[in-house]
């Protein structure tokens, strides 16, 4: 479980900065615009993840 919540930490981290770095170059590069929206989705599931997995942790230690 600590393996897997470090990875989903990971994840959340690598999205955030993905998005920033998507957010500068977007505003040179019109071009990017489109992409920048498919990160913010992915950021979006990658936060759902994360959530989810905070709550089946939280009924873990209720179930205990």
């Amino acid at each position: 479980l600590r393996e897997l919540g470090e990875a989903i930490e990971n994840l959340v981290h690598w999205t955030v900065e993905t998005n920033k770095l998507m957010d500068e170059l977007a505003m040179r590069y019109g071009e990017l615009a489109a992409s920048t929206t498919r990160a913010r989705g992915v950021a979006k599931g990658v936060e759902e993840l994360a959530d989810r997995f905070d709550q089946a942790l939280d009924e873990m230690l209720k179930a205990y």
